[in-house]
């Protein structure tokens, strides 16, 4: 029988590791957004507004992630992630390739961790509810995003 101290050694390294990448890639669009801001006018532009979306995007994955208190609650709360991360992905792919490559990367990951959590809990995944909760992780990021958009660009 696995403890729940080897189950805690087994998954919280590679939660920690995501979170740790979040971070990078936070850090990576952050920088972006301050390039962007120092070279361009007071007007929003495409560029700008897919960074901070996927800025923010990561920030609320992050805080979902964080949020995870026992065994129980990760795998609902990581798989939810999962289609969050590959849309910023998405986003991303021709604006900052190497970012897009890690949220791959780490989709991947995050994916490994819910079904080992999901083994190792008992816990029945279901796949029809799959994402539901992703598109509302990316709607609380895109709301954030413009909000964030309108306090710099008022005239917008």
């Amino acid at each position: 029988m696995i403890t729940d101290a080897a189950k805690h050694v087994a998954l919280v390294p590679r939660l920690k590791y995501s979170q740790n990448l979040l971070d990078q890639i936070a850090d990576q669009l952050s920088e972006a957004l301050t390039q962007i801001r120092q070279g361009s006018s007071d007007e929003v532009g495409g560029a700008e507004r897919t960074i901070m979306l996927c800025f923010e995007s990561v920030v609320v994955v992050r805080r979902q992630l964080n949020d995870i208190r026992s065994l129980s609650d990760m795998s609902d709360s990581v798989i939810d992630t999962i289609p969050t991360i590959r849309a910023v992905s998405a986003r991303l792919s021709s604006v900052m390739p190497s970012c897009s490559e890690i949220l791959c990367e780490l989709a991947v990951h995050l994916g490994s961790i819910a079904a080992d959590s999901a083994i190792l809990s008992g816990a029945p995944v279901e796949a029809s509810e799959y994402g539901g909760k992703s598109w509302h992780l990316l709607n609380k990021a895109r709301l954030s995003a413009d909000s964030k958009l309108r306090k710099l660009h008022p005239h917008i």
